[in-house]
């Protein structure tokens, strides 16, 4: 979603309506044709190549098993970068400055992992430099949440933020709702639990 949104340039489209200015304006671009790259193939990032396949782009992703080389070389070809993965002590700050270098000029980043994944300070720098790589900046999770109401960076017109909806859907609490149940049946018969963790 925030890469058609971003990618379309939506919200400058709306202003411009809500100005009622020229129509036909501005123009965006389109995600066939285009390299998604993920950075995190779990399973959320794999939903997430097959969405994309399905709109015509080509998928290239790592993992946490990934070379350095094979997460430099994502960052350089693709048009969308999208993070997915967790935060560890390995993760933290893993798109920074240098990877930031990386992204071909009017690339998209979005982050969807957990906000310290992306360095904040080198984001700000890149978003800030008059030779930005960045045609726009997707944010789902934040450095603190709720992210602050005076941080520069969320007024910043290429970047589009939204209050960690990632997953979040009537149907998927819907979901939730029924395997809870579910489980609670089967902790009084004895049996086995859905969707474990430990």
């Amino acid at each position: 979603m925030m890469a058609l949104m971003l990618s379309r340039r939506v919200d400058e489209a709306r202003a411009r309506f809500a100005a009622r200015a020229a129509i036909g304006e501005p123009v965006g671009g389109e995600l066939a044709g285009k390299t998604l790259g993920i950075v995190g193939m779990g399973r959320v990032g794999g939903c997430l190549a097959k969405a994309a396949q399905g709109l015509g782009m080509e998928v290239i992703g790592v993992t946490s098993r990934s070379s350095r080389a094979d997460l430099e070389a994502l960052l350089a070809a693709s048009h969308v970068v999208s993070l997915h993965c967790p935060l560890t002590p390995a993760t933290r700050g893993l798109i920074s400055a240098r990877e930031l270098a990386l992204l071909r000029p009017g690339a998209i980043l979005l982050n969807c992992a957990r906000g310290s994944v992306l360095d904040r300070a080198a984001l700000a720098a890149e978003l800030a430099s008059p030779t930005c790589r960045l045609a726009g900046v997707g944010l789902d999770t934040h450095w603190a949440e709720p992210a602050p109401r005076d941080d520069p960076l969320y007024a910043d017109p290429r970047v589009l933020a939204l209050p960690h909806l990632g997953s979040i859907s009537k149907e998927v609490y819907e979901r939730f709702a029924w395997i809870l149940k579910e489980n609670i049946v089967r902790v009084r018969e004895g049996r086995e639990l859905l969707n474990r963790l430990c």
